[in-house]
């Protein structure tokens, strides 16, 4: 039910959808232990009515007549109406046999509705729409691919700068950090920040014997620049084309992605966006509140997300002015394609 006045602004069909999903959260409803199989949703009764769910748990049947709203004596009329409507249905062998539980749920249930519902053989069950919304979120949402992954600042403020490692593992073809360190000369301690950059982007694997590069490592080693510590370009058209196909690969795909989202989001009120306004959406939005919790780190970490996008074309910064680029547009737009399937699709692959 939805009114201009109402505290709770939540439809029917939305609480339905998720019991009908959640089926262990209806059944802790409903009071059973036994597992409930949905039958039918909105079922069409002989009279016309529509019954909102009828569920099977062993041997018995339970109709559900879900409300949003605090349980009036119509209500109570209307699920006890519905117990000789399945009934009937049950004679004419259209619904499985078995003995008939009818419940009403509500937010709310008077004393005198809870009265006429004992009177009226229909069990009623007070709920919460708020628990029910949450519960979806922890078993449904919660678990999709970008809910898992963490960005995490990694001191690495040029994607470049990992280019000796790249050629290194090229060259070697399967190296530990040790060796890597001595074959390019840099510090242990940095050389492990790159691989696990490097990681996160998808172009390094590790196994037990120590790193070597992906197909895509090798792909992006070929298109580097020899002795250059820039990105080049044919080395950002991969690495873009890699993160809009899997925003979710990783928390520096994810980072680099919502870096880009929250620029044209913020857009909308001021251009360019400010670095220092964009760092606590960007904090929001990728989820680290509580793991960025002083203004620097959290300036910190997105001006290198920044850096990473601006390095791929997809963004530009003039000192703490960050702007949007044609590319990034592009970008931009089909990224919510490719999130949307990656979201239904998770294992979707191309």
């Amino acid at each position: 039910m939805r009114t201009a006045k109402s505290a709770l602004v939540v439809s029917e069909r939305e609480i339905e959808d998720i019991l009908a999903t959640c089926t262990d959260l209806l059944a802790e409803l409903l009071g059973t232990t036994t597992p409930l199989r949905v039958l039918a949703r909105q079922l069409e009764l002989p009279d016309g009515g529509r019954l909102d769910m009828l569920c099977l748990a062993g041997d018995r049947l339970h109709l559900v007549e879900l409300k949003v709203e605090p349980a009036r004596p119509e209500f109570v009329r209307q699920t006890a109406h519905y117990i000789n409507q399945v009934s009937s249905l049950q004679v004419q062998g259209m619904l499985p046999q078995g003995i008939v539980d009818a419940y009403l749920l509500a937010p709310r249930i008077p004393t005198r509705v809870a009265a006429l519902c004992a009177a009226s053989q229909v069990k009623g069950v007070v709920y919460s729409p708020q628990v029910v919304l949450t519960r979806f979120y922890h078993e449904f949402y919660i678990k999709l691919p970008m809910h898992s992954l963490v960005s995490h600042n990694h001191g690495v403020w040029h994607l470049g700068v990992t280019n000796p490692i790249v050629a290194a593992l090229a060259e070697l073809d399967m190296a530990d950090d040790q060796a890597l360190a001595r074959f390019t000369g840099l510090a242990s301690s940095t050389v492990r920040s790159y691989l696990t950059l490097l990681q996160e982007l998808g172009l390094v694997e590790s196994s037990a014997t120590g790193f070597r590069l992906t197909s895509l490592g090798k792909d992006y080693a070929q298109a580097a620049t020899p002795r250059s510590r820039q990105v080049s370009e044919d080395q950002a058209t991969i690495l873009r084309n890699h993160i809009l196909r899997h925003p979710f690969a990783s928390g520096v795909s994810l980072g680099i992605c919502t870096a880009i989202e929250s620029t044209v989001a913020l857009a909308k009120n001021q251009y360019p966006v400010l670095l220092e306004i964009l760092c606590d959406y960007f904090t929001l939005a990728v989820g680290n509140q509580n793991r960025w919790n002083s203004p620097k780190t959290r300036l910190d970490a997105t001006r290198m997300y920044v850096e990473y996008a601006a390095q791929l074309g997809l963004l530009a910064r003039v000192g703490n002015a960050v702007y949007l680029t044609p590319e990034g547009m592009r970008f931009h737009l089909m990224l919510q394609m490719h999130k949307a399937i990656q979201l239904l699709h998770p294992t979707y692959q191309r």
